[in-house]
């Protein structure tokens, strides 16, 4: 079992906050519309991450059937 280190805890949320802060820094200094779509940006990004690890996480999982259903029975929610 791992133990948690609060030293790296953190350094690692320092580095956290300072990154939001220059990219809220970087944000302040666009115009509004510039700064919208760079939020949108990021968001979309975030979101299609977030879509690719979920999906990542039920190929690998051995347990979950109901991923990898193909066939003329998937369509019927047929769990074989």
């Amino acid at each position: 079992m791992r133990t948690i280190n609060p030293h790296r805890t953190t350094a690692d949320a320092r580095t956290r906050a300072d990154l939001t802060h220059a990219e809220s820094d970087e944000l302040c200094n666009l115009p509004v519309a510039d700064a919208a779509r760079r939020i949108e940006a990021k968001r979309n990004q975030q979101e299609r991450t977030r879509r690719q690890a979920a999906r990542r996480a039920r190929q690998l999982d051995p347990f979950d059937r109901g991923s990898r259903r193909t066939g003329q029975y998937a369509a019927l929610g047929c769990p074989f």
